[in-house]
């Protein structure tokens, strides 16, 4: 019947894999660590390369840690020494001695032993929820750097443009003086001509990015039927904005401005054609 190995069993052939492994890694095939590591009686050979696989993945931040920490049993150091073609008589630095005299004195040791592999687990987790957080973080911040840059390539760069809101509603016979008085109104009338040269209006009623705003259906569909068509989806408009919110309200509200201004379009043609 197979022995069923615990957790903490489990953790302390993982780490003495992990020992093994990162010492001779850089200096010999992972086929040679594994026949050794199976030699010595930790685990099967491909057990070994699963944990190998899992030590691939931890951060030289990660693995700097665990060799500093680690304490390795003394016949894992000389496996080692010896794989590395150390003399058997130089003690390596980092072993610390078993004692030997007394068998509580190697279960005080094991013991110490196990609680260091403990905190190192512990230690690789927190590390693990700081990193993520700090990941989560950053794409926050990314998130809403696009979207600040986005609201000021939609709108705040426009809305500073006094010269170019001069030209756009001027004609040869009456030219438009922009009154800071009006400044409310008319930072409400550039964003519903936001909204139909860049957003909701330009993906719904321009074909292309050639196609003026007159010859868009917005204009074709008044010329066609009526300008009441454009004067009754303004009023739709209006009486949809009263259940919406978050800002889509108000988006509606531009819609039916820039119905409106269809409509006059149209008007103002029927006007100079009857002339």
């Amino acid at each position: 019947m197979n022995h069923k190995i615990t957790e903490k069993e489990k953790t302390v052939r993982d780490d003495r894999v992990a020992y093994i492994y990162l010492k001779l890694k850089d200096c010999k095939p992972s086929i040679f660590i594994e026949k050794l590591i199976k030699s010595l009686g930790i685990t099967s050979e491909s057990t070994a390369r699963r944990v190998f696989n899992k030590i691939d993945k931890w951060s030289k931040f990660e693995k700097e840690l665990f060799l500093a920490i680690y304490l390795p049993l003394k016949s894992d150091i000389e496996a080692v020494d010896e794989a590395l073609g150390v003399k058997a008589d130089k003690v390596s630095n980092e072993f610390k001695e078993e004692p030997t005299s007394e068998i509580e004195e190697a279960d005080k040791l094991q013991k110490e032993i196990e609680e260091l592999n403990e905190a190192i687990k512990e230690s690789k987790i927190a590390i693990m929820e700081v990193c993520k957080e700090r990941d989560d973080k950053d794409e926050e911040i990314r998130v809403l750097n696009l979207e600040l840059q986005k609201y000021k390539n939609d709108l705040n760069s426009v809305l500073d443009d006094r010269q170019k809101l001069e030209c756009l509603l001027s004609d040869n016979a009456n030219e438009v003086e922009l009154n800071p008085k009006y400044d409310s109104l008319y930072k409400v009338l550039l964003a519903a001509y936001n909204q139909a040269s860049n957003g909701k209006g330009k993906e719904r009623h321009q074909l292309n990015d050639d196609e003026p705003f007159e010859n868009q259906k917005i204009c074709e569909i008044a010329r066609r039927l009526s300008v009441d068509y454009n004067l009754g989806q303004a009023v739709k408009k209006i009486y949809e904005s009263k259940r919406l919110a978050d800002g889509r309200d108000i988006a509606e509200l531009y819609g039916a401005i820039n119905y409106i201004a269809a409509a006059i379009i149209v008007k103002q043609e029927n006007k100079n054609n009857d002339n």
